[in-house]
């Protein structure tokens, strides 16, 4: 049976997806309430850091009319070019995330391991959504 903290996590992803799609965009709160910041017309730029696991994430965001710029860690000591090429040719791919963390509307992490960078971005940038 899963946990609660991965149904609580899978329920806010797909939210968090759908909402967008109507552009009514949301935040999780520290007791797990769901609440809207704004509502915005047009087009957001979302900056989404992936471990290439929820690549479908991004696509749907880049499916609803959204500028997606997408990121995969590949930095390790023997990088390979599979690393790097998830998401090439689909979404618009960029090498180095904190380039672009100043142009994003909102800053995603819809997988779990980046928790530290989450709640650093989250302490600097108007808009980032990721689990702790």
């Amino acid at each position: 049976m899963l946990g609660t903290s991965v149904l609580r996590r899978n329920h806010v992803i797909h939210n968090f997806i759908h909402g967008f799609g109507k552009k009514s965009p949301f935040v999780l709160h520290k007791n797990g309430e769901v609440g809207q910041i704004w509502k915005r017309k047009g087009n957001m730029k979302f900056l989404v850091y992936d471990t290439g696991l929820s690549i479908e994430h991004a696509l749907r965001l880049k499916q609803d009319g959204n500028d997606v710029l997408y990121f995969t860690p590949w930095a390790t000591a023997f990088p390979e070019f599979k690393d790097y090429a998830l998401g090439l040719g689909v979404l618009e791919k960029t090498k180095y995330f904190f380039d672009h963390i100043d142009e994003a509307d909102c800053i995603v992490f819809f997988d779990i391991g980046a928790g530290d960078l989450a709640h650093f971005l989250r302490q600097r940038v108007t808009l980032c959504l990721g689990l702790d």
